[in-house]
């Protein structure tokens, strides 16, 4: 085993914001497990190499393995790779690298950040599409160098979802954050935090990308989506998901964040926009949408059309209808018969298998009704006021809105 001293000297570190908080070594692997001492503790990591990242690395602190793997978010130069974070909680004296391949060259870059704490926070009620309560910028960033650079405007029109590739067992996610802001900024040398916005397990919304005097985070274009950023909003889950799912408090917050954009911006999510990367990107797509990737991971990947879904509902319930339409794309046009409806039945008309139905009225309210889904007909209550309501239809994939009024 050999064993390395890793001091921290001025000359080693690279000039950016960060640089006073980051420190770097070159050693050459020269045995199967390489054991580092640090000066000082350290709070996370970055390992740095060239050709190939052996799947077997991984760094173990105080008993915990952490499996090595390579960030698709920073682009590969001269075949060197850079992996993904390694945070410690709490930080650590030493750790021991093992599975590299014998004779290359690494670069370990090491983290260590003052602490800081937020304030609670006062969550809003569940069925508001206002803004949802996040901590800002300012408060997680505290003792930290602020961002300067050039904000540029972004007319979002795609929301991406990523997870941080972190390990689910941190709970200090003020830290955690912190630690992503000086990676991305002192290591990648980004301008920024790359996410507009970040989710904790616990529910937490940390604000992102810094708009400066002149924005809004949900404004400011980051850098997250496989170097074609513009159009996109970038939202992190904070862990890894290709396995686990992640908590209904996480899962909350993302509708609850999804559903106020889309509210605020008029952006329909069950619906496509165009991208570069992507002729038909859906409105709410995962990273692996835009290119090789295994982000967001599988479990959140698979589930994009169920939160897709699920903010439909929770804009509803706001009283906002962002898809209403009178057809279904690439099918005939669904009928209602008769439209206005005068008596208490409506017959539907669609080539598409139609799984069920509701009625809302224009504040969002439901009405209870009964579905004949082997006729397609709507038997609707007597007591339904005259007026203009939306009928919602469901069919396998996708969800329709229609117009209709009740005279």
């Amino acid at each position: 085993m050999n064993r390395f001293v890793f001091l921290i000297i001025a000359n080693l570190c690279v000039i950016n914001l960060n640089a006073q908080h980051i420190s770097r070594m070159h050693y050459v692997c020269d045995n199967k497990t390489s054991s580092i001492d640090f000066f000082e503790p350290v709070g996370a990591v970055v390992l740095r190499g060239q050709g190939v990242l052996p799947d077997q690395a991984e760094i173990i602190a105080d008993g915990q393995s952490n499996r090595l793997s390579r960030d698709e978010h920073v682009v590969s130069i001269d075949s060197i790779w850079t992996s993904n974070l390694i945070v410690f909680e709490p930080s650590v004296n030493d750790i021991e690298i093992k599975g590299l391949i014998e004779g290359n060259t690494y670069e370990l870059i090491s983290i260590r950040l003052p602490s800081a704490d937020h304030q609670g926070l006062i969550r809003t009620p569940s069925n508001d599409c206002s803004q949802p309560s996040m901590i800002l910028q300012s408060e997680w960033r505290a003792g930290l160098p602020p961002p300067d650079y050039e904000r540029i405007f972004n007319n979002v029109n795609n929301l991406i979802i990523h997870h941080s590739a972190t390990a689910n067992t941190l709970t200090d996610y003020t830290a955690l954050v912190r630690s992503i802001y000086t990676y991305h900024t002192g290591v990648n040398g980004w301008s920024d935090i790359g996410y507009n916005y970040l989710i904790a397990p616990d529910g937490t919304i940390f604000a992102g990308r810094d708009p400066g005097n002149d924005m809004e985070t949900h404004q400011v274009l980051g850098a997250h989506f496989c170097a074609s950023n513009t159009g996109t909003m970038g939202i992190c889950l904070l862990g890894t998901y290709m396995n686990d799912s992640p908590s209904d408090e996480m899962l909350a917050s993302l509708i609850r964040l999804i559903s106020w954009k889309s509210a605020l911006d008029s952006i329909p999510p069950l619906t496509t926009h165009p991208h570069p990367l992507h002729p038909a990107l859906p409105v709410i797509a995962g990273h692996r949408d835009g290119c090789s990737t295994l982000c967001p991971g599988d479990v959140v990947y698979n589930n994009l059309q169920a939160y897709r879904n699920q903010t439909q509902d929770y804009l509803v319930s706001c009283g906002v209808f962002l898809n209403i339409r009178n057809d279904v794309p690439n099918q005939n046009s669904i009928r209602l018969t008769p439209n206005p409806v005068i008596g208490n039945e409506i017959g539907i008309s669609t080539p598409a298998t139609l799984k069920s139905a509701a009625v809302f009225d224009m504040n969002g309210r439901s009405f209870s009704l009964y579905f004949n889904d082997e006729c397609n007909q709507l038997l609707i209550p007597p007591s339904l006021p005259t007026g203009m309501y939306i009928l919602q239809l469901s069919f396998e994939t996708e969800i329709h809105w229609i117009k209709f009024v009740r005279q």
